[in-house]
């Protein structure tokens, strides 16, 4: 009886493993059936539906009176797949097709009908035909023969893209800059942000032959760029191009630059820059009123006789001995280009001295050249401005304290020399003088327009009040 029930016990213990051993196997049949059906799931959805980008219309850059310096327009790339036409339809009409070809592009009909054979026998399904078309052109080059056919039957492929048309490109292409593969550079660049807006999103569908179509509303809908009105005056900028380009060519000069800043509000009505390409032909290629730090020379001493006076080294009625135009002083020797003997401070810079400038500079601060510096410092001359377009150099300087320091620095410094500074930063000192004063930070942008049509209008910001 015990003997029984406890073999019973042990088939009952059996037939339950067993049971469970059956459950665990379909449990897991199912898991495996679940996860690839996920899996082909995944996949086809991955095929044949995308979450597609899309780009928002870029803003247009206008100069301060509302005319247009650079815009957005569309241009119309043609492609062919020459696999979907029929051999009657192409032998038929390959060569009218080419002399179409032949008439709009200015090369022989030959070419084109060999290069059309050509790709048709290696069965190419996306072949380059031309680029870059305005809307004009398109629709002329749709109405050929086979083209005309459309995508299916004629293997004509269409394709938009979006380029950025300079409306001022020859007189100041590096000041309107860009915002593409090759960087950013100039307003287009420092302004990128407000120009290009934020791009949308939204769910497509493959419908075969490479073309996807829309498949739900907007995810996110794209908000089109800023339209961005700069300070620059077009006929100015015109003006300066013509003025530059005229004195470059007649001294052949390598390069040179023009930037005009209106005094009281520190707004630049006109930038312009110019290099040498072949002989007397001038690109804007670099912007050098804003990156090319380089030696101030003359220009500099209004700075050195104002720090004298702003720090009491001297009055405007003190007098300096500069000789007969040759003065040695420490290791070097000083020139002027003509001997003016003994003037005083006003005739020292009237005649642009740098004997009485270095004389000048080295008896007020020969003993504590870093109070000349401070006095810089105060002026905003030995920091970048910090504009907005990019490339801004950096001022150079040797202060005391610096290994290649010497007695001599200071002097030769105070009438130039010796150190770097860039156009736009000499400029901004003289605009302050102008302006009573009052030093402004160089101003590019008037305002922007946003697409919900609210306005930012930009301001004067001023570096040193006095």
């Amino acid at each position: 009886m015990i003997r029984n029930r406890k073999n019973l016990l042990v088939r009952g213990y059996v037939v339950g493993f067993g049971l469970l051993l059956i459950g665990v196997g379909v449990l897991f049949s199912m898991i495996k059936i679940q996860v690839s059906e996920g899996e082909k799931l995944d996949n086809f959805a991955q095929q044949n539906f995308r979450l597609a980008t899309e780009s928002a219309e870029r803003g247009n850059l206008y100069a301060s009176d509302g005319d247009l310096l650079a815009t957005t327009i569309t241009v119309h790339n043609i492609y062919l797949d020459l696999t979907v036409i029929k051999d009657d339809l192409f032998d038929s009409e390959v060569g009218v097709l080419s002399d179409s070809l032949s008439r709009m592009f200015q090369k022989p009909a030959a070419y084109f009908e060999q290069k059309l054979r050509t790709e048709r026998r290696k069965g190419n399904r996306y072949m380059t035909l031309i680029k870059g078309l305005d809307y004009q052109d398109y629709m002329r080059i749709k109405s050929f023969p086979i083209f005309k056919e459309g995508q299916n039957k004629g293997g004509f492929i269409h394709e938009t893209k979006p380029k950025r048309e300079l409306v001022l490109a020859d007189v100041g292409a590096r000041t309107i800059g860009y915002d593409d593969g090759r960087g950013k550079t100039g307003l287009e660049g420092a302004y990128s942000k407000d120009l290009s807006g934020s791009e949308g999103r939204r769910w497509e569908q493959f419908m075969g032959r490479g073309q996807w179509k829309p498949f739900k509303s907007w995810e996110k809908e794209p908000i089109n760029g800023s339209n961005v009105y700069t300070t620059i005056d077009a006929g100015m900028q015109i003006a300066a191009y013509s003025a530059l380009q005229e004195q470059l060519i007649e001294f052949q000069a390598e390069h040179g630059c023009v930037a005009v800043m209106e005094v009281e509000t520190g707004k630049i009505r006109a930038i312009v820059n110019l290099k040498r390409i072949s002989d007397s032909v001038y690109s804007d290629v670099y912007n050098y009123v804003v990156g090319e730090g380089a030696e101030p020379g003359s220009t500099f001493k209004t700075v050195s006789i104002l720090a004298g006076l702003e720090n009491e080294k001297f009055t405007p009625q003190t007098t300096v001995n500069t000789g007969g135009g040759s003065y040695r002083l420490y290791n070097r020797t000083i020139r002027d280009t003509h001997g003016y003997g003994t003037i005083d401070v006003e005739r020292v810079l009237v005649k642009s001295s740098n004997i009485g400038t270095a004389k000048l500079i080295n008896a007020g601060y020969g003993s504590d050249p870093q109070e000349y510096f401070d006095q810089l410092d105060k002026w905003h001359m030995t920091k970048a401005l910090g504009i907005d377009i990019q490339g801004e150099a950096i001022p150079q300087f040797h202060k005391p304290g610096d290994s290649n320091w010497s007695s001599i620095t200071l002097p030769v410094m105070s009438y130039g020399y010796g150190f770097k500074l860039t156009p736009l930063q000499i400029l901004t000192f003289y605009n302050g003088i102008a302006n009573g004063g009052k030093m402004l930070k160089p101003l590019f942008i008037d305002k922007i327009e946003k697409s919900d049509g609210q306005t930012l209008d930009f301001q004067p910001k001023v570096l040193v009040k006095q």
